[in-house]
């Protein structure tokens, strides 16, 4: 029996057969043994030979665990270690025999590759993942072992960025507590380990109310039509006409775009299952606008053959500064669009369903704007009763 996403781990049955295992994918496996028990298996090859390392006993870890474990292994076993090699000498070795020198490493850098391969891979931040990563973490501590980091280096690191981008500081800390707690979970650290990014305390965020006003947009759609790259003036425009995030927009697939039906269905969007966002006619003629080539699937399309636009901060730059607009932020647009649908008198509901939110809190932001859009509807309320006393 292969050992599908469908099998019930639970029901797997003794065959008789020595060893008693149902293979999945990439050597990872359930032994179950005459007593009925099981044990999460991975097969691999070490230095010439074949080896069968025990992950765990189920059901005191879950299927999920054992696979993320699995993949953990594999990444340590590509660098050149032997886990079971190296398990054995950490029962048996003494001081007159010393642990040979594995090359299985748990540094952190070890740790960031297999947090951003593992977890930040299937994260719609994965991007942002990588750069602060690559920007702080590495730097800072990428040859240290991950179980000699100390409270006092988080905080440190954390205080130092905070410096220039308190913002920036908040979603490294965040960060390094996911990949710090995943380290206990992939077996770089003890399970007993205490993760050192708690109790470090996140700097105080005020909630950004910045949005592209009607007095300003004439002035934002005159700098983006003076923008010389039509992807560029595209992609503003559909920022501003969808409300779709920064990464959805440029990551976006013709595949993704229906015409006909006039929606954009992003696949993987940050709340976990997929996302609609209507097209309004005239978002359907700025799609229209950007250049297409054979084998680029994406609707923005990069300077390197088969990729997507990455990196717009430049001519983002330029667009604000001809605007007058130095300010606002690209995240800004979507803001804009919610904002514009409060003060039309929509409800935080919809706005919510617009743009994609997951949680109510997150569309809260609005709800000062949708107040006013009441304030004035009673006030006029108010009038038309009291022109009717006046009759």
């Amino acid at each position: 029996m292969n050992l599908n996403q469908h099998v019930q781990i639970a029901t797997l049955p003794y065959t008789g057969h020595e060893p008693c295992i149902y293979w999945g994918n990439r050597g990872f496996g359930v032994r179950v043994y005459p007593s009925g028990a099981k044990k999460f298996v991975l097969s691999y090859r070490a230095s010439g030979r074949k080896r069968l390392l025990t992950i765990g006993d189920y059901p005191a870890i879950s299927r999920d665990k054992a696979e993320d474990m699995a993949a953990a292994y594999r990444l340590q076993i590509g660098e050149g270690g032997d886990p079971v090699l190296e398990n054995r000498y950490s029962v048996t070795a003494t001081k007159a025999a010393p642990k040979p020198n594995l090359t299985a490493k748990k540094t952190v850098a070890a740790l960031c590759d297999a947090y951003l391969s593992l977890h930040a891979s299937k994260k719609r931040s994965g991007d942002t993942d990588e750069r602060l990563i690559r920007l702080f973490v590495r730097p800072a501590w990428a040859k240290l072992r991950v179980d000699t980091l100390t409270r006092a280096q988080v905080a440190m690191l954390h205080a130092q960025v905070s410096m220039k981008t308190p913002g920036q500081a908040n979603r490294l800390l965040a960060v390094i507590k996911t990949m710090l707690n995943k380290a206990k979970i992939w077996g770089f650290v003890p399970e007993n380990y205490g993760n050192p990014a708690l109790g470090v305390q996140m700097n105080h965020e005020e909630s950004r109310e910045r949005f592209v006003t009607p007095e300003e947009l004439p002035r934002l759609a005159a700098a983006i039509e003076q923008e010389p790259d039509i992807r560029m003036r595209a992609t503003l425009w559909l920022f501003l006409l969808t409300g779709a995030r920064k990464s959805e927009l440029l990551k976006a697939k013709w595949e993704d775009v229906d015409l006909v039906g006039r929606d954009l269905r992003i696949q993987n969007p940050k709340q976990g299952k997929p996302h609609v966002y209507p097209l309004s006619t005239r978002a359907v003629e700025v799609l229209h606008q950007p250049p297409r080539f054979a084998g680029n699937p994406f609707v923005i399309v990069g300077n390197k053959a088969g990729q997507h636009l990455v990196n717009i901060s430049k001519p983002w730059s330029r667009v604000r500064k001809r605007a007058g607009l130095s300010d606002v932020r690209l995240h800004d647009l979507r803001r804009s669009v919610g904002s514009w649908l409060a003060i039309s008198g929509h409800s935080l509901l919809e706005i919510g369903k617009v743009l994609g939110h997951s949680s109510p809190k997150t569309t809260q932001i609005y709800a000062r704007l949708t107040d006013q859009v009441a304030r004035i509807a009673l006030e006029g309320h108010a009038e038309r009763m009291i022109s009717c006393t006046r009759r």
